[in-house]
């Protein structure tokens, strides 16, 4: 037979403890679950959380300052609300399609450095 996918709770009881882990936020009900998780294994400092949902990010800090939440980015006309985007949600990274970077001048990605 298959095999099941491992709910984030046993993903989280087998990590071992020096690994880091990504966690991708699909659903804005799934924010308040997925930090008590976080918070009930004390692991913070090991997780980033990602979503292509920018209200499902801004759940998140709204929730919790500490945690390293990244941008998944498909959508070309996010692009320029990239810079206010990171300073709003503190915003650990950014992960663009190659495809997308071409189409906009590396100034746009500058200032979010500034």
């Amino acid at each position: 037979m298959g095999q099941s996918i491992p709910t984030l709770r046993e993903v989280f009881e087998s990590m071992p403890n020096n690994s880091l882990i990504n966690v991708e936020i699909k659903d804005i009900d799934a924010v308040e679950k997925t930090l008590r998780l976080i918070e009930e294994f004390k692991i913070e400092n090991r997780i980033m959380i990602l979503s292509f949902l920018i209200e499902s990010l801004r759940r998140v800090r709204e929730k919790n300052k500490k945690v390293k939440m990244g941008l998944l980015v498909k959508d070309k006309n996010i692009i320029p609300k990239i810079p206010d985007l990171a300073k709003e949600l503190s915003l650990y990274s950014i992960n663009l399609p190659i495809d997308v970077l071409k189409q906009f001048p590396m100034q746009i990605f500058t200032n979010i450095l500034k």
